[in-house]
């Protein structure tokens, strides 16, 4: 039997309508009936709903206004709940999260177990799982901590709501259907209410499904040069600078499947003297960069035939979107944070979301451009391979190239250098930003308060965070064939946090190469060197602890170190070739341990 609530060491706390901060998340409170929306439901948050909404930062309320863009919760979210006093008995390991009879999260739809982590709070009554694995879409799961978790030795009871709901009773009129889905859901799970002390089912999102649609768009479109190439002598390599009228997705900051607009996107090309067709590397620039910064691979591309283009971001260099006037290279704009006097919320979410996957409809259009005009130069031969195109993005770039890998059909393969993912596990862990994260966590009651929150932000922001389209470039393609692919990563990265890489290499289902600074499970360990080593594909996480002699830890300028550049030139080598490889650079520079 369940434990009584007056004999119970620790309660699970959920009483949404009387509660000042979110107790259960997800939660299927949170939603409402929407016939437009791919899973027929939206998120809804309102203050009706939820009156702890009512104390969160106003920094954050116009979040809570815009959920309704969320058509589900997050496929890289955690689970919350939260309990009386601190929670014992959990699984310790991704491995037990598979056999734990203490907590599980099920996919319901599939009938499996999903894997996880457990991450208590400083003081043990907030307690969060972290999916190991990027959720399916558009799809039901169950969370549960059964009565085999305890407290200091005793057991633990369900709130009062909780107890209801788990029986399939409704407390108050709003619960009918939440009630409904519990006892479902555990009648899916094959488990017993009463072996049940807290419990949360929810929808994941199908947001892709939009962007989807317009990247098919986008590829069956015709592309014409507005500005044709202009092209000048610059050593090994001839700069060229043009434009091309490309569709603009956005509508009010959301992305639609036709385009409403279109603007001029002015493109740099780095063009070989020696005569084509040459393979293609497009390569993208990291955040308050732009697509100038594309010369600094030139003596790379230059020494393997690489015909190398680059546009900007969105926000960023001379894009259409861009501020000449914005602080930091149009950094803060492209994360859809308002920092001056000017009208919008402080965060807007959509922004977030529409500049990171309408870069990627830039470039998708970019390269379907290059393929129908090949002709660079205007003197009547082919200078670039349109069956030959790579991917090279760092930092920002490295986050932007899941999209573009996903969704075109295009690249047969990809380097992800500093790459990330979860977007809200850069706020919670970017070292470069510290003293503003101390400040928020602070406003929010704490960082055990600030890293609750950022759980119910993830859902806000999935919709266009690289660890969704992650899920979609090894496996579950959405179109196009399977590339290969390098994630070269640095473990001290403080702009990039190594949790970012990880949830990255995650949602990707990469193998992990040797030697392993910090193993990632569930991901497979692998010794190098690599090649065709998934299904003839090329892929592979890399760990870099540390660059240089004397070495020192491996930072966020990792990709222009000796041991990441070997490593790279190599991969790209060997794709020119035919098939690329990753080794392991340390034994050949001879770098020593730290």
């Amino acid at each position: 039997a369940r434990c009584p609530a007056d004999q119970a060491a620790a309660q699970q706390l959920y009483d949404p309508g009387a509660a000042d901060a979110v107790e259960l998340w997800p939660d299927s409170l949170f939603t409402r009936r929407e016939a437009a929306s791919p899973t027929g439901i939206v998120i809804d948050t309102t203050a009706e709903k939820a009156p702890w909404i009512g104390f969160v930062s106003p920094l954050l309320i116009d979040v809570f206004a815009q959920a309704s863009e969320a058509s589900g919760f997050a496929r890289n979210g955690g689970v919350l709940f939260r309990f009386s006093e601190p929670i014992e008995g959990l699984p310790e390991t991704v491995a037990e999260s598979l056999e734990s009879e203490a907590a599980a999260i099920w996919d319901l739809d599939h009938g499996v177990r999903v894997p996880f982590r457990v991450e208590p709070s400083s003081d043990g009554r907030i307690i969060l799982f972290q999916p190991a694995v990027t959720l399916e879409p558009n799809t039901r799961h169950l969370a549960v901590i059964t009565k085999d978790a305890t407290s200091a030795g005793g057991c633990v009871a369900p709130s009062t709501v909780m107890a209801a709901l788990l029986r399939g009773e409704a407390p108050e009129p709003r619960f009918a259907e939440v009630a409904a889905g519990h006892a479902e859901a555990l009648a899916d799970a094959d488990l017993i209410a009463d072996d049940v002390v807290a419990a949360t089912f929810f929808r994941t999102h199908a947001d892709h499904l939009r962007v989807a649609e317009a990247a098919e768009h986008a590829s069956a479109a015709s592309y014409d040069w507005s500005t044709p190439p202009t092209c000048e002598p610059a050593g090994a390599f001839r700069h060229c600078e043009a434009a091309f009228l490309a569709n603009d997705y956005r509508e009010a900051d959301v992305v639609q499947p036709t385009p409403p607009a279109s603007y001029a996107l002015k493109v740099t090309i780095g063009l070989p003297n020696t005569p084509g067709p040459h393979p293609v590397l497009m390569f993208g620039h990291g955040l308050a960069g732009d697509r100038s910064s594309v010369t600094w691979i030139d003596d790379i591309a230059a020494s393997l035939g690489l015909i190398t283009v680059a546009t900007d971001a969105l926000r960023h260099g001379e894009h259409p979107t861009a501020d000449p006037d914005a602080l930091n290279g149009g950094a803060a704009e492209f994360l859809g944070l308002n920092l001056g006097d000017g009208e919008g919320p402080p965060f807007d979410t959509r922004v977030l979301k529409s500049n990171f996957n309408q870069t990627v409809l830039d470039r998708l259009q970019l390269l379907r451009l290059l393929q129908s005009h090949p002709d660079i130069d205007g003197d009547g031969t082919a200078d670039l391979a349109g069956d030959r195109i790579g991917y090279w993005g760092i930092s920002l770039g490295g986050l932007l190239g899941p999209g573009l890998l996903a969704l075109s059909e295009d690249p047969e393969m990809g380097i992800l250098s500093v790459g990330g993912g979860k977007l809200t596990n850069f706020v919670r862990d970017s070292t470069e930003l510290m003293d503003v994260l101390g400040l928020l966590a602070g406003l929010l009651g704490g960082d055990d308060e600030f890293h609750a929150m950022l759980t119910v932000l993830q859902t806000m922001v999935d919709g266009g965070d690289p660890a969704l389209w992650g899920a979609h470039v090894l496996r579950d393609r959405l179109r196009g064939t399977t590339p290969h692919l390098l994630l070269p990563l640095a473990m001290s990265d403080g702009v990039v946090p190594p949790s970012t890489g990880r949830a990255l290499a995650r949602s990707l289902g990469i193998p992990q190469m040797s030697p392993v600074v910090e193993a990632v499970p569930p991901l497979a360990i692998v010794e190098g060197p690599s090649s065709a080593n998934v299904d003839g594909i090329t892929a592979g996480y890399f760990q870099f602890d540390r660059v240089g002699s004397p070495p020192t830890p491996a930072g966020h300028s990792l990709p222009e170190s000796e041991e990441a550049l070997l490593q790279v030139r190599h991969f790209l080598e060997t794709w020119v070739a035919g098939t690329p490889e990753i080794i392991d650079p340390y034994p050949i520079v001879g770098t020593p341990p730290l």
